[in-house]
Order: structure tokens, then sequence, then C-alpha cells
């Protein structure tokens, strides 16, 4: 006999497509093609593509050029992993000049398959032919479930911390690690919430484009007063999962995508106490709820309180919900005097008093609002100082 072809020495996924196609007809997958099983990292079954994970206006022209134009990445979509769906595809999924240009950004089809679809394209029994079915079998997939016919494991509505060390070991297989099974989103977020506020959706009305108020008023039902007027229309009380495919893509078009708009558009409202994380449940718990309370829809005494006049600690439990100055309850994008009133919380006022959260969910407004308060503060103190001295003449 002569001696063995290079790829005998080959790790799995550094092999050629058609030479792993061709070892798995011979019954080989990964983890018996290998003596043993190499990680990258301690964890993955092949090198993490670094460029990828990159927030948009830091990569290079050219990458930028080619994610934008050949393969109709947007800077939202770019910036939350998982999100774009170009990357609910499989590489063999991919029209050629989406390959072409994922090549030239530094992707194979292997890095692709693995960390950008982690074979979700793939069909239980291309999994199967892989091998790839034994790590999805510890995520509790099954067949029917992959296709769609039997609802999801109860591992795919877990966080990363919530999944066991076992799941977590195979989901590593799989390309997985904490930002991608929760969905990494990279967007520059200095301000106070858990993620990048959707500025377009606090524009006035009568600012937006004329295309921008058709998508806003025909899939997602918005009036001029109901986009005006904070949780007033009645699709910021539906979750983003029970919004209709088109109203998802319109509300992407506003830089809302799941994670953002339940918390800015719906505050967490729709959803059972138990499918809230860890620190949206604190928050609540400051602002009074419990899940007794939650669950029967009774708001506590804190959401009648004006926003100027909320302690520090509720301003910043109300931020975890997304909440701020401007769309506290009964807020609104119009003037004091559009609204007959001199007064709305977080309306023309802009700043949120001692809270020390600005309209923008940053810390600049807390300077002014501690300014606000020492010249209140002052005036009061003048005018009780004139008072007594009048009663000294």
């Amino acid at each position: 006999y002569g001696d063995a072809p290079a790829s005998e020495e080959t790790l799995w996924w550094d092999l050629t497509t058609e030479e792993r196609y061709a070892a798995a007809q011979l019954c080989f997958f990964r983890r018996s093609w290998n003596e043993m099983d190499y990680y990258y990292n301690n964890m993955f079954p092949m090198l993490k593509p670094k460029f990828r994970f990159v927030e948009w206006t830091s990569l290079d022209e050219s990458t930028r050029s080619i994610a934008e134009q050949s393969m109709k990445y947007s800077k939202l979509s770019w910036n939350v992993i998982g999100l774009d769906p170009i990357e609910s595809r499989a590489w063999s999924q991919l029209t050629e000049s989406e390959s072409e240009a994922a090549t030239k950004i530094g992707f194979t089809q292997a890095s692709w398959d693995c960390w950008m679809n982690h074979f979700k394209g793939y069909t239980w029994e291309e999994l199967v032919f892989y091998g790839m079915d034994f790590h999805y079998t510890a995520l509790g997939w099954t067949e029917l479930s992959w296709e769609g016919i039997d609802s999801p494991p109860p591992s795919s509505a877990k966080l990363w911390d919530q999944l066991t060390e076992t799941e977590r070991e195979h989901a590593a297989d799989v390309c997985y690690y904490a930002s991608t099974w929760d969905g990494l989103d990279m967007s520059p977020n200095d301000g106070s919430f858990p993620f990048a506020k959707p500025k377009m959706r606090y524009v006035p009305w009568t600012q937006l484009s004329g295309e921008d108020q058709s998508r806003a008023g025909d899939s997602l039902l918005y009036t001029e007063t109901t986009w005006n007027e904070y949780g007033t229309a009645d699709i910021e009380a539906k979750s983003w999962g029970e919004l209709s495919e088109k109203q998802q893509i319109d509300a992407l078009e506003f830089g809302f995508y799941e994670k953002t708009w339940d918390c800015f558009q719906n505050h967490y409202e729709s959803k059972e106490w138990n499918e809230i994380d860890r620190s949206g449940q604190d928050a609540l718990n400051v602002l009074g709820w419990n899940e007794e309370t939650w669950d029967l829809g009774k708001q506590p005494n804190s959401y009648k309180i004006m926003w100027q006049r909320l302690s520090k600690t509720e301003a910043t439990a109300a931020a975890v919900l997304c909440y701020f100055a401007d769309n506290w309850v009964g807020g609104s994008l119009l003037p004091p005097a559009s609204q007959g009133s001199t007064y709305t919380p977080g309306g023309s006022n802009g700043g949120v008093g001692g809270s020390g959260f600005s309209s923008d969910g940053s810390t600049d407004g807390s300077q002014r609002g501690s300014a606000d308060m020492k010249n209140i503060a002052t005036s009061l103190v003048s005018i009780a100082v004139f008072s007594c001295a009048q009663l000294l003449l």
C-alpha cells in the first residue's frame, strides 16, 4: 500500500466541501474522522471569523461596501447577529453573487454554515449525513421539531446562561457562544438602556418623510395622533412575535427588531412574567410589580407619578424597561402648547429632573435636571428670605 493521502491528516473542517461529502459517504463525520476532537479556544470546532463581529462603522470600507451592496446587509442587520435574512440560509442556498461576496470578505462554506447559519439551513437528513444531528439532538431537537411540525425544544427559548453545561458544549459545537446564542447587538449604545434607542420612532409625525408616514400608517396602523402620543397605538400592545411578517419588515425600517420592539414599544407588557429575564423582573419589582400583579395587569402607583418625580432608583429601573422622559406614561412628541397643557411627562421638559437621564437615555440631562432643581430651591429660599424681611419691617 502507498502512503495515506494528505486528507488523512487534515482536520474535518479543513477538508474541502467535496472531501467532507466523500468522507460522509464512507460513514465518517467530524467526531469519527479525527482521532481526537480539536477545539479552537477550547470551545469551537473552527476558527471564529473575527471580522463578522466588528461593529458596522468600524469595518474597513471594502468589507462594508461588499456586505452592503452584494449581500444586502444594512447597518442594523450587520450589527445584530442573526438578524439579516441571509444568515438564515446555508451556503448552498446563497446565490452565486452572494457566495462570491462572502468569500471576498473572508468566509468559507464551513465558516458560514457554522458561524452564521449554525447549520439551520440544513435538512434533518443532511444533519444526520454530516453527523451534526448529534449536537442538535442533545439540545432537544427532533426531526419533527426541526422541520417545523412539532414545537421547538425548551432550550431554544433559553438564554445562554440558562443552558446546562452540556447544552452549552453542544451549542458551541455548532459555533454558538453567549453572544451568538443570545443575539449580540453591536450597535453603539451610550444611553442607559439595554439596547440602542431606535431614534426614528421619536421623530414627530410631521417630520417623517412621506414614505415613512405611509409605512407607519399602512401596515403598522399608526395615525398622526397615535404616533405622537406614546402608548396609544394598538400595535404597541403587541409583542414582536405577534406582528405580521409585513409589520416586522416595516418595523425594521424604523430601526426595530425583536429585542428593541419588545422593550421600547411594548415594555414587555405582552409577555408572561416567566418570559421576562431576571434584570427585567428586578426592574419591574422596583416599580412595584410582582408576578401576581403583572399577570393581573394591575398597574402599580409608580406609573401615576410624573417622570421628574420618580426617584433615581425608579428611573434607573424604568430605563431597563426602555422608558425615559419622553415615552414614560402619558409622554408625547408634541410640545405642551399643542396638547392644551403646561406639562407632559418627558415632553418639552426633555430632561428628567433628579433622575439623572436625558430624553435620549444618556446621563447628559442629569446636570440640567440638577441645575433646574438648584434654581428652584434657590428661588424658594429667596422668596422665604424676602417674606421674613417684610415681616421685620
